[in-house]
C-alpha cells in the first residue's frame, strides 16, 4: 500500500485533503503531517522519518519553508502535488513523477500546473464548451476568505465578532476590513491587486491550454465576507454562440459541473459539494454568461488533488 503525506495538515486545505482523500476510500495510507507549532492529536512532526515513510506528498502550507521543502523533496525523486503553488494559492503544481503532459509549464519555470481555487471551476466551464470553440472568457469573482486559507478564515471570523463588540481587529492579510464589506482585490494585504489577477488569468489560461484552448482570459477579483463559499460570473465569447439549449446541455454533461435546481441558487449552498454549481445561464448576442459557485475548499483543492492521486495510483500500482 502506498503512502501519502499530508504535509501542512493543520490548515483548512490539509484538512480538507485528508477528508476527500478518506471518503474517496482509496488504496492508501494517509499520515497527516506539520510543523512542531501545530502538533496535536493525529499529527506527526514533519521530519527525516516522515519524509522517508512518504511514496508521494502533498503539500498543504505557504512561504519560503514549504517551497524549499518542495525542492528538497522533488531532488530527492519523491513526487510532490503543490496545493498552494506560488503562493497565490491558484495553481497546483506537479512535481517529478506525476503525469508529466497534465498541463502546460507557465512562464516562471513552474512544472506543469493544475488550477485550483476558483480558477478550477472556471476551467471546467471552458472545458465543457470546448466543442463550440470559444474564443474570449472574462470573469468576476468573488472569492471567500479562504483565499488565505485558515488564516483568512479566522480574520474574518474576529471582524465580524468585532463589529458587533465595537471592538473590531484591524486588518492583517486583507487591505481592509472585511466583516460585511466587499474589498475589490484578492492581493494580500500591501500586495499587487492587478498581479492576483493576472496570477488567476495565468492558471486559467494554463488550465484551458490542457484541453486544446488557446483564449485571452481576463479577470476581476474581489474578496466577500464569505468562509469557503466561493462564486464569479463567468462571461464566454465564441465566433457564434451555441444554442442555449445545446450550451446547457454541454454544461450538463461537463465534468466536475452540476446545474444547480435553482438557478438563482446562493454561493452558499455550494459548501461541502465536490462539484461546482451552475446556476443562472444567458445568451446574449455571441457569447454566454453565467452564475458559477464552488466550495473553495473542497472543489477548489481537496478534489483536485484526490482525482491527481488517483492518477498517480493508476501509473503506479507495480
Amino acid at each position: 500500500m502506498r503512502t501519502v503525506v499530508v504535509l501542512g495538515a493543520h490548515t483548512a486545505v490539509g484538512r480538507a485533503v485528508v477528508e476527500c482523500l478518506e471518503e474517496r476510500d482509496l488504496d492508501v495510507q494517509v499520515r497527516q503531517a506539520t510543523l512542531t507549532e501545530h502538533l496535536g492529536p493525529g499529527l506527526d512532526p514533519i521530519d527525516e522519518a516522515i519524509l522517508k515513510a512518504g511514496d508521494l506528498f502533498v503539500l498543504a502550507f505557504s512561504g519560503p519553508m514549504a517551497r524549499g521543502m518542495a525542492q528538497g523533496l522533488a531532488a530527492l525523486k519523491k513526487p510532490v502535488l503543490d496545493v498552494r503553488g506560488d503562493g497565490e494559492g491558484e495553481g497546483l503544481f506537479l512535481w517529478p513523477g506525476l503525469d508529466p503532459a497534465a498541463g502546460a509549464a507557465l512562464d516562471t519555470g513552474a512544472p506543469n500546473r493544475i488550477p485550483v481555487g476558483l480558477a478550477s471551476p472556471v476551467v471546467a466551464v471552458l472545458q465543457a464548451l470546448a466543442p463550440f470553440k470559444p474564443t474570449w472568457a472574462s470573469v468576476a469573482t468573488y472569492e471567500s476568505a479562504a483565499l488565505f486559507d485558515q488564516a483568512g478564515m479566522d480574520e474574518l471570523s474576529a471582524q465580524t465578532r468585532g463589529v458587533f463588540t465595537m471592538n473590531a481587529p484591524d486588518p492583517e492579510l486583507f487591505p481592509a476590513s472585511l466583516a460585511f464589506d466587499v474589498i475589490p482585490s484578492a492581493a494580500p494585504r500591501g500586495g499587487d491587486p492587478e498581479a492576483a489577477e493576472r496570477a488567476f488569468e495565468a492558471a486559467v489560461v494554463a488550465g484551458a491550454v490542457r484541453f486544446g484552448l488557446a483564449l485571452p482570459v481576463l479577470a476581476t477579483r474581489a474578496v466577500v465576507p464569505s468562509f469557503s463559499a466561493d462564486a464569479a460570473v463567468v462571461e464566454v465569447g465564441f465566433a457564434e454562440a451555441p444554442d442555449l439549449e445545446a450550451a446547457l446541455d454541454a454544461l450538463d454533461a461537463g465534468r466536475t459541473l452540476r446545474r444547480a435546481e435553482d438557478p438563482v441558487m446562493p454561493s452558499l449552498d455550494a459548501v461541502g459539494r465536490d462539484d461546482a454549481q451552475v446556476g443562472r445561464v444567458r445568451r446574449v448576442d455571441d457569447r454566454l454568461r453565467l452564475w458559477l459557485t464552488s466550495d473553495r475548499l473542497r472543489r477548489g483543492s481537496a478534489t483536485q488533488v484526490a482525482l491527481a492521486v488517483e492518477r498517480w495510483l493508476a501509473d503506479n500500482l507495480s
